[in-house]
């Protein structure tokens, strides 16, 4: 047997037939609509299910299924979407047209891949997939910079690490940066840059491979600049 719930409004759309959750009364005894779940008419043909509950704004809608089955959530500022709240070994799989695992976070092992569900020596995240081939380079994963060709841009990766235990204080420990040789506008030319940091000091550029292929290596002591 079914219920059904109807709106007679003759509008193609925006039209919307529910159900109120009450919860409580308010200190002059009016009934407090806690929540609702109810079906939105998007256009003609097309309709949606959507959830709403009660906020100091008042009714608000938290998520709706589209009538293509795509899902949004609308939490408050600050809010969270929590997947696997009870901690269990649950993985979650986010499909694309041509791969089962495009994002893929496995609950047993804590760790998050895109492109495969395999493990691989279990490292937290990994990226697998066929490699882009730029010239005599190959690689699955890019990072870019959003400055402007003008401004040098500069797109790195930071190695960090805890250095006080009793703080919980994190730091970078080391980086490796790929960046446009210059600030002039068109061209072409990049270097790639190591940084390390001194017990007491800022990260500092160590190595530089210019875009000739040409090697600086820097020092802050006596030590030797090179060791083979």
């Amino acid at each position: 047997s079914e219920i059904a719930v109807m709106n007679t409004q003759d509008d193609a759309t925006n039209s919307y037939a529910g159900v109120f959750f009450q919860a409580g009364e308010t200190s002059n005894g009016a009934a407090i609509n806690a929540a609702r779940i109810g079906a939105l008419r998007e256009s003609a043909i097309n309709t949606a299910l959507v959830f709403g509950t009660r906020s100091g704004s008042g009714m608000l809608e938290r998520m709706r299924i589209k009538s293509d089955g795509g899902l949004i959530t609308n939490p408050s500022a600050d809010g969270t979407t929590i997947f696997n709240d009870g901690g269990v070994d649950a993985d979650l799989h986010v499909e694309s047209s041509g791969n089962a695992n495009m994002i893929f976070v496995n609950g047993g092992n804590d760790t998050v891949s895109i492109g495969t569900g395999s493990d691989y020596s279990t490292p937290i995240f990994k990226v697998y997939g066929t490699a882009i081939n730029q010239n005599s380079s190959y690689y699955q994963l890019a990072l870019e910079s959003d400055l402007a060709a003008t401004s040098t841009p500069k797109a790195g990766i930071s190695f960090r690490g805890e250095y006080n235990t009793s703080g919980n204080a994190h730091m970078d420990l080391g980086v490796i940066q790929g960046e446009k040789e210059n600030a002039v506008d068109a061209e072409t030319g990049g270097q790639l840059t190591f940084h390390t940091r001194v017990n007491g000091g800022n990260i500092t550029e160590r190595m530089k491979i210019a875009s000739t292929g040409a090697t600086t290596i820097t020092t802050t002591g006596n030590e030797d600049t090179l060791t083979l």
